[in-house]
């Protein structure tokens, strides 16, 4: 932003009738009519910009300055050339140091003209070239709260108006594909493009809308992902998802993390590939039961919980060998046990990973299974006729274990004699699914239980 204080307040008040708003990524960019440019832009206002915009005087600390007879053929340029983005930066709150720049690699109305923004790519011109004079504030990997302000530029690429980049819409948030600038933010294991090598592959933005609600439940999700992040046995686990961090900006809350091709709830609507052989099946089942008793805890002073286990938050990753990956934490919360002799300052060994109680995640992992298993042995649509209603998509805090238990065990009963040890394996997950608290197996007692049984399931 200019030092001189100029801002979209200084301008004509018709400015706001004239303009039209486009969002692409955070930026909030807007364009003026044809007729109302010349309209709202005189010589005297241009001239007037550039005399009090320090970034290009003899002052600059960018050692860019303009002499004095060099201002008057920029003033010329901007009349002729560049009116609409003069006022696209005033009203932005850019300099007209930013403005020199585009004009001096060939940005000009002409680039960005409204009629011209229906294609991708001169849609991108605008904002690319912001990145590049206007430096986005560096964003830390595995950083959450961050609060970016309001005029600074983000690394991060996407349109939310562009058909088809959403992934999913929640009363809370909307998920969208995205790619970072890796000049600004240099996320772990997201390789650059192979068209552009300034962007990342895609990951996955989650944008929560401005309600209370959905702000107290950002917060509650951005903790959560700070605590996965901060502990490198949960953060490196392969079978939860990453998330890489999170901040605010313009009154939103936003969460970065790798993109899953889908959730389990489609892939069990399809037919399994050859890769979802025996071997897949074991490493899932196991490794979603780790993830879960490490997730547990306690783990850092506190125990942990998920809260929403189904197979819509359960992600698919076909580039890790088609691995599942627990997701969504919207709804975990924490319990403090820094006072318990329960606490550690890290993970322990698999008998101290969980705290000796019942837990509902467990009961619904368990459920996970059973679906998957169906799925797995007999296909997608004898699973839809075994389903009882189609519990997935129900809020599991709302089921009673007690209608969704002699089902899943009649189902287990049918699944018994599939293989050399699935009798074991159907043993575990009854237990998993008990109705009686008492007896029911933890995460960590159900991990315990599924790696020794022999791995010819």
């Amino acid at each position: 932003m200019s030092s001189s204080g100029w801002t979209v307040d200084t301008l004509p008040a018709r400015i706001s009738d004239a303009t039209t708003s486009h969002t692409f990524g955070q930026h909030r960019i807007r364009y003026l009519r044809t007729d109302a440019v010349i309209r709202l832009v005189s010589f005297a206002d241009i001239n007037s910009a550039i005399d009090r915009d320090n970034r290009l005087s003899n002052s600059s600390s960018l050692k860019r300055y303009l002499a004095d007879d060099e201002k008057k053929p920029l003033m010329n340029r901007i009349k002729s050339q560049a009116r609409r983005l003069f006022l696209m930066c005033i009203s932005e709150g850019l300099s007209m140091d930013y403005l020199h720049g585009l004009l001096q690699v060939g940005v000009t109305d002409a680039v960005v003209q409204p009629s011209s923004f229906a294609d991708t790519t001169e849609r991108e011109t605008f904002e690319k070239y912001r990145w590049i004079f206007e430096q986005p504030m560096k964003l830390d990997n595995y950083s959450f709260g961050t609060s970016i302000p309001n005029h600074s530029p983000v690394p991060i690429n996407f349109d939310p108006l562009e058909a088809g980049t959403y992934i999913a819409v929640g009363s809370s948030a909307t998920i969208y594909r995205a790619q970072f600038d890796k000049r600004y933010c240099d996320i772990p294991n997201l390789e650059k493009n192979e068209t552009d090598h300034i962007l990342t592959e895609f990951c996955a933005i989650k944008v929560f809308n401005d309600s209370p609600e959905a702000l107290a439940c950002a917060e509650r999700e951005m903790a959560f992902a700070a605590w996965l992040a901060s502990c490198s046995q949960l953060r490196d686990d392969p079978h939860i998802t990453k998330t890489f961090l999170g901040f605010s900006y313009r009154n939103r809350r936003y969460l970065i993390s790798e993109l899953g091709a889908m959730p389990l709830y489609y892939l069990l609507q399809d037919e399994k590939a050859a890769a979802h052989d025996m071997v897949w099946l074991r490493t899932q089942i196991i490794g979603l039961t780790r993830a879960l008793a490490y997730i547990h805890g306690p783990t850092k002073g506190r125990t942990a919980s998920h809260n929403d286990i189904q197979p819509y938050d359960i992600l698919v990753f076909p580039n890790e060998g088609n691995s599942l990956k627990l997701t969504d934490w919207g709804r975990a919360d924490f319990e403090d046990t820094s006072n318990s002799q329960h606490a550690s300052s890290e993970l322990t060994d698999a008998s101290s990973r969980e705290l000796n109680k019942p837990s509902d995640d467990g009961v619904y992992l368990g459920y996970v299974f059973v679906e998957l298993l169906v799925w797995f042995y007999d296909g997608p649509e004898r699973l839809q006729k075994t389903l009882v209603g189609d519990w997935s998509i129900v809020d599991p805090r709302n089921l009673k274990s007690h209608f969704l238990e002699p089902w899943a065990q009649k189902v287990l009963d049918q699944l018994r004699g599939r293989g050399t040890n699935m009798p074991a394996v159907m043993d575990v997950i009854a237990s998993m699914i008990n109705g009686k608290p008492m007896d029911r197996m933890n995460a960590s007692e159900a991990l315990r239980s599924f790696e020794d049984i022999p791995d010819s399931w």
